[in-house]
């Protein structure tokens, strides 16, 4: 449990490590010093995959990660050490476990509300299904809806002196 909204935002509590908001779903870690909103040179693993998102080619925060009732625990590896997962960690690599269904068994349910209408929901269920157990089964499930901030500043949106509203953006 951390004191900030989410997991993933309270990493930035550590010693050297930022965490960029490039939107509500989408938070960005950087170690190092190389703080920007592309997390290009960052690793991040769940149960040892790799969580890039496809096409992209970089992980997209926890956008598409575990569910918050579903971790056990997050590994963050910064500096030499890192070097160990190839190139792209240069900023460094997170490492996410998640609960594993034969130990945290039952049924866990969170709901989470805040401004801008953010609802948040997890459901995470978990049970062996033999008498031996030696077989179990885990559903985890996350949702997140919220009004995110618009960029409807007509002063901030200008491409030179041209007020978007004014473009013709079907031309382009």
């Amino acid at each position: 449990t951390s004191a900030s909204g989410d997991f993933y935002q309270d990493l930035g509590n550590l010693i050297g490590v930022d965490v960029t908001s490039a939107s509500m779903g989408f938070k960005v870690i950087n170690t190092r010093g190389f703080n920007s909103t592309s997390p290009v040179r960052s690793v991040q693993f769940i149960d040892g995959l790799d969580n890039q998102a496809p096409g992209l080619n970089f992980p997209i925060g926890n956008l598409v990660g575990a569910s918050e009732l579903d971790i056990d625990n997050i590994e963050l590896i910064s500096g030499p050490a890192s070097a160990l997962y190839g190139p792209n960690a240069m900023q460094g690599v997170i490492s996410i476990t998640t609960k594993d269904p034969f130990v945290h068994k039952g049924l866990s349910a969170k709901v989470k509300a805040g401004s801008r209408n953010l609802l948040e929901g997890h459901f995470r269920y978990a049970s062996t299904i033999d008498k031996k157990e030696r077989i179990a089964l885990k559903f985890s499930f996350s949702q997140i809806q919220a009004e995110d901030w618009e960029a409807d500043d007509p002063l901030a949106n200008r491409y030179g002196d041209i007020l978007i509203e004014d473009m013709n953006l079907s031309a382009i």
